[in-house]
């Protein structure tokens, strides 16, 4: 059971940091759509094409 319990540890601070660094990718992703409205569209159309 030790080598179980060694693992939660690392493994949990692992998750909360990737759910912070996931937080902060999607206020970065908000942030430019409010200030760039126009270029999404723009950028949609040219890679469908």
């Amino acid at each position: 059971m030790a080598g179980v319990e060694l693992l939660f540890g690392p493994m949990l601070v692992g998750v909360v940091l990737n759910l912070m660094l996931y937080g902060v990718v999607c206020t970065q992703i908000y942030a430019y759509f409010q200030r760039y409205p126009k270029c999404v569209i723009d950028h949609v159309l040219r890679t469908m094409c």
